[in-house]
């Protein structure tokens, strides 16, 4: 049997599933006895399996499994979690794990009664190497990218900031890319400096939009962690991010420029019925975003050399192997 059965999306494309599938390899690499059930096989109905199981899922998904052990993975944006997961977490789970302090702390707040664990993610440096960009090159590039459907993303704030910043200036421009098609997503803009991108991008289209960029805006109103920014500074982007939630675990300032709140706000994951009140998020300052994205234009050699201190710090402290052995670490703890 193995010491540990890993249930989890493992889809590029989805931030549950990259992540699991990130944590999935680095378990290999360690040499784990670990066994990979894709989420979309399990029955809809409750299954047993024996030994301690790992899902990487939402809260809901939990009351597929019963096992000696079930522990759950999960992470969430604002102040409060679900009801409907902090239940499903207590009744079915017997170990939380989440991707951030704040997380954690969220979620204890929240009703969680069970132990949580912090495994934080990582950047796959491999994935994400460190690129030197031309000096001086024209248009400038900021880059966003989010759901752009939606607002925790923070589309419209970056969007503000980058017109109050430089209005119409062709020496600059905004690309904004969205995963999945366009129906439902944001209109298109007029503008002839904003560019909005749609469609799910290969690790290779990835790297070359990275590389394409000058700087990497992300003014969140909440995160779980933040992939998208810590690997845009994994390639040597400068980063600007909200100063708040996931986003500041281990230290913000390391890589990327903080953006401040301007106030909390009460958070809306679409219609109450579906998550019912789940507290508060931020609005970041739109004007502290403009000031600091005109910094990173206007000095552009100084936005450059934070990028390669960020990049090497995330090559230092944001690894998937690090979370695989603490994953390890918990486990061996209860079969040893």
């Amino acid at each position: 049997m193995a010491d540990l059965t890993f249930v989890g999306t493992f889809n590029y494309y989805d931030g549950y599933g990259h992540a699991s599938g990130q944590i999935l390899k680095a378990l290999k690499k360690l040499g784990a006895n670990v066994k990979a059930i894709p989420l979309h096989k399990l029955p809809k109905e409750a299954v047993s399996i024996p030994g301690i199981v790992m899902m990487w899922a939402t809260p809901p998904d939990y009351r597929r499994v019963k096992a000696d052990e079930l522990w759950g993975y999960t992470y969430w944006e604002s102040s409060r979690a679900p009801l409907e997961w902090v239940e499903a977490i207590n009744e079915h789970t017997t170990r939380l794990f989440t991707a951030s302090q704040w997380c954690a702390d969220m979620f204890r707040n929240s009703g969680v009664v069970i132990p949580i664990r912090v495994i934080s993610h990582g950047v796959n440096y491999r994935e994400y190497p460190y690129v030197k960009r031309p000096v001086g090159r024209r248009p400038y590039t900021f880059l966003l990218l989010g759901e752009l459907g939606g607002f925790r993303k923070g589309l419209p704030y970056a969007y503000l900031a980058f017109w109050e910043a430089f209005k119409g200036s062709q020496n600059v421009r905004l690309v904004l890319k969205s995963r999945g098609a366009k129906a439902n997503q944001a209109p298109e803009v007029g503008d002839d400096n904003v560019e909005i991108i749609y469609g799910n991008y290969s690790l290779n289209q990835m790297r070359k939009l990275y590389e394409r960029a000058d700087c990497f805006v992300f003014p969140s109103r909440g995160e779980g962690f933040g992939l998208p920014p810590r690997e845009a500074a994994s390639t040597g982007l400068p980063v600007i991010a909200t100063d708040w939630s996931g986003l500041t675990e281990g230290g913000i300032e390391n890589y990327a420029y903080p953006l401040r709140v301007k106030r909390m706000q009460t958070a809306l994951y679409g219609p109450p019925e579906i998550h019912g009140q789940v507290g508060e998020w931020a609005e970041p300052d739109v004007d502290h975003l403009a000031t600091l994205m005109s910094l990173c234009y206007e000095n552009q050699a100084m936005a450059r050399q934070k990028g390669k201190a960020a990049s090497e710090w995330i090559g230092k402290h944001c690894r998937w192997d690090t979370g695989a052995q603490a994953l390890l670490e918990a486990v061996n703890g209860r079969t040893g």
